[in-house]
């Protein structure tokens, strides 16, 4: 697949053909480029009403495509990212407490962008620093 999101070029591949789409009365941000499907519409944008809609034609996106498809969704919602973290890793605020919670079989450091105290585990310099399957809470 291949196309523009955000003004970014964007590019990667699927490992599932979902659905055969057209672009009518929307815009084919993203282009299937290689096989039976080339050509044809990968996902597809529509403004609604005040809202956006953005349709995947496939699933299973290399994650650079799917990091970038998400940015794009995110920033048609006026939403800021949050920090950057590898896949099943995950990070919940509540008020002013931060959870992180690393769900894979290897360390990891999360870098949240902002200093805090560690109510549970290793946070120092901005950063937690999680064991496998290990949690960070962050004040």
């Amino acid at each position: 697949l291949t196309g523009v999101l955000g003004g970014q070029m964007a590019a990667g591949r699927a490992s599932v053909w979902a659905a055969d789409l057209t672009a009518k009365g929307g815009i084919s941000v993203c282009k299937f480029t290689d096989g039976a499907y080339a050509g044809q519409p990968a996902v597809v944008y529509k403004a609604t009403g005040q809202g956006h809609t953005l349709y995947a034609g496939a699933i299973g996106l290399a994650d650079e495509l799917h990091s970038a498809l998400v940015r794009y969704a995110l920033s048609l919602a006026g939403i800021e990212p949050g920090p950057e973290t590898r896949r099943h890793v995950e990070i919940v605020t509540r008020g002013n407490v931060t959870f992180i919670i690393n769900h894979t079989a290897q360390s990891t450091i999360v870098r949240l962008g902002r200093e805090g105290k560690a109510v549970l585990g290793s946070f120092r310099g901005g950063a937690a620093e999680l064991p496998p399957y290990g949690v960070c809470i962050v004040q």
